[in-house]
């Protein structure tokens, strides 16, 4: 049975005597102390040989006289690894292993005083099929950033970042009212939007609370960064941070847009839970006019925000506050719970707003007015909505000319207008006549107000160049023209942008797509939309002040309507497939109703936006056009 001392022995330092330099075994290696002639164990080998009195049966050791051997465990060497072994006869370098040199050093493996010619005691060895050692793990990469705290719709507000992967977005784990272990979990997000002050990479933090925490009460956040490269998760410095969330309504009134439209949103978290939609109650120099859902999509509330369904609103203001004088306009949001409602941040505002005019309306009154063109006398019919009992003619054109009615002269006022072969011929409701000639035969009439002067605008749209050819009034006869679109597409220029100029647009009914030049900011957008048997419909019918994209399926007698006010889309059958379409604002609430125009019996049907009665009229004959009608050809 071996003996082994298990002892911490004092030596002296070797010192080589050659050039040789014996390297330490690795920190990690195991020694132990044997009896001289000990039988060495497997994967050990002998590294020294010591003289110790009174060990191993010895007394007194005379000078030069071993008694032990240090032996080190070399099991655990990785590939590489260099060790000291003392040349003993028949101990063998270890299997695996092999000696790089040999060298004289004194006071190691038995030589006190070596001579000049002493033969080598000490070999290096080193491992050649031991494993590869690990790579040292890396050190440790801190996490910087900046806990600022939580906004009052519940958005948490801050950044971080792993200076060891400075371009990887962090998940962040959220504790509420105490630390991790302690505290609430209340979530987690990751740390992606674009901050320009940090960069590379995107580390701005995206997170909502839960509703549960808009109780009106103080509460405590903790922000844990997790590590990107493994590091322990860290707290994100300004973290924790006191917050406390209204118990009320959130939201805002964000604008008054220039067309009238009260914009912004709101939610009512109270009742934990986001998806519930509320109302906002509209109040215009301080007197109740309207309660509406706000139930808009607001995809920059949903990902900016982290409020899941709609809770946009997007409200025109009545016509009858359109009256070039100065509102207010106070917006309140309705509690769920039944508590008072919260006047939203952003109210009140003011505003002062000019009515719109009209598609046909030769009275002035803001409403448009039922009216046909006779193409065999070139009479203009017209019953004004102001005296419904009554009409008026107006004698203006020929058989073969295309009616356009336009408030050419800027009164407010319908008047007639016909395009004959390139010319235009104009009958101002101011009094007087022009006749302008601007376009070729063949060329398609898109009369608008291009410029935004309130005034109807000279264009015509050239299907063999497919070039747009406008004369602003403001111009003084100048003109100036667009390439956009191609020979087959349908022009339907409108208000599509809502900057109270009209926009170069076209349908294209093979793949029932609409397309528009933007003259708000020159960018174009297109639509899918309607099939290529469709009669295109184009009008403002939810009166925001921006042209809604619409068809007329003849099929069915259905109009298909695409909402800009809120993106929604609805459909409504009225009419028939013979019907003449031509919708407008006949009601004065600044939303086209739908309307047809029957001519085998000459009679008008109008659904009023307004209370969606229906209108219904005798007026007009067997072959005679709907005015309104000819702006939608």
């Amino acid at each position: 049975m071996n003996r082994r001392l298990r002892s911490i022995l004092v030596v002296a330092t070797a010192v080589a005597v050659t050039t040789v330099v014996v390297p330490a075994a690795p920190a990690a290696a195991e020694s132990e102390i044997i009896c001289v002639g000990s039988p060495v164990p497997t994967g050990w080998i002998h590294t020294n040989s010591l003289p110790t009195p009174f060990i191993c049966g010895f007394g007194n050791v005379p000078l030069g006289v071993i008694t032990q051997w240090e032996i080190t465990n070399i099991s655990q060497a990785k590939k590489d690894d260099i060790f000291s072994m003392c040349i003993d006869t028949g101990i063998p370098v270890p299997t695996g292993w092999v000696e790089v040199s040999r060298a004289v050093v004194w006071f190691v493996c038995g030589y006190l005083f070596p001579g000049p010619n002493a033969a080598p005691n000490v070999r290096l060895i080193k491992c050649l099929n031991c494993p590869v050692r690990p790579p040292d793990p890396p050190a440790p990469t801190p996490v910087r950033g900046g806990f600022d705290g939580v906004s009052n719709t519940g958005s948490v507000v801050g950044w971080a970042q792993d200076t060891g992967r400075l371009g990887t977005s962090l998940n962040i784990h959220y504790y509420v009212d105490g630390p991790a272990g302690n505290g609430v979990f209340a979530g987690e997000g990751l740390a992606d939007v674009r901050r320009d002050d940090i960069q590379p990479g995107n580390h701005g933090m995206r997170f909502t609370l839960p509703a549960q925490w808009f109780d009106g009460r103080m509460h405590t956040i903790y922000a844990y960064a997790i590590d990107a490269t493994g590091d322990p998760p860290a707290l994100v410095s300004g973290s924790p941070r006191l917050f406390i969330l209204p118990k009320q309504p959130i939201g805002f009134l964000e604008q008054i847009e220039p067309t009238g439209n009260a914009v912004g949103w709101t939610l009512d978290p109270s009742l934990f839970g986001y998806g519930n939609v509320n109302n906002v109650d509209f109040y215009i120099d301080g007197f109740f006019v309207a309660r509406v859902p706000a139930n808009a999509p607001r995809p920059d509330v949903n990902t900016g925000l982290g409020y899941p369904a709609d809770h946009g609103y997007r409200w025109p203001t009545p016509q009858e506050f359109r009256d070039g004088v100065e509102h207010t306009l106070a917006a309140r949001a309705t509690d769920l719970t039944g508590d008072e409602p919260r006047e939203l941040p952003g109210s009140p505002k003011r505003f002062t707003l000019q009515r719109r005019t009209a598609a046909v309306d030769i009275d002035g009154d803001y409403r448009s007015d039922v009216a046909v063109w006779r193409p065999d006398t070139g009479v203009w019919w017209y019953r004004p909505s102001g005296n419904p009992s009554g009409h008026i003619a107006v004698a203006f054109g020929q058989s073969g000319d295309k009616p356009l009615p336009g408030d050419f002269d800027g009164d407010r006022r319908t008047d007639q207008a016909v395009f004959r072969s390139g010319i235009w011929y104009l009958q101002l409701s101011t009094g007087g006549f022009q006749a302008v000639s601007f376009g070729l035969p063949g060329d398609k009439p898109v009369p608008g107000d291009y410029d935004g002067d309130g005034k109807t605008d000279i264009a015509v749209f050239r299907p063999s160049d497919t070039m747009w050819y406008i004369m602003p009034s403001t111009g003084n006869g100048d003109w100036y023209g667009v390439r956009y679109g191609i020979s087959t597409d349908r022009p339907v220029p409108g208000d599509y942008d809502g900057d109270g100029k009209t926009d170069v647009a076209v349908y294209r009914p093979l793949f029932g797509a609409w397309l528009v030049h933007q003259s708000s900011n020159n960018q174009d957008t297109s639509v899918q939309f309607g099939l290529s048997s469709d009669r295109v419909v184009p009008a403002d019918y939810d009166g925001d002040g921006r042209t809604d994209i619409a068809v007329f399926r003849p099929s069915n007698g259905t109009w298909h309507i695409l909402q800009s006010l809120d993106g929604r889309y609805r459909a409504e059958s009225y009419g028939l497939s013979s019907d003449q379409v031509a919708p407008a604002d006949y009601d004065g609430d600044g939303r086209a109703d739908l309307a047809v125009f029957r001519p085998g019996t000459g009679t008008w049907y109008v659904r009023q936006s307004r209370d969606g009665a229906d209108l219904i009229t005798q007026f007009g004959s067997p072959g005679d056009i709907a005015v309104a009608g000819v702006l939608f050809e």
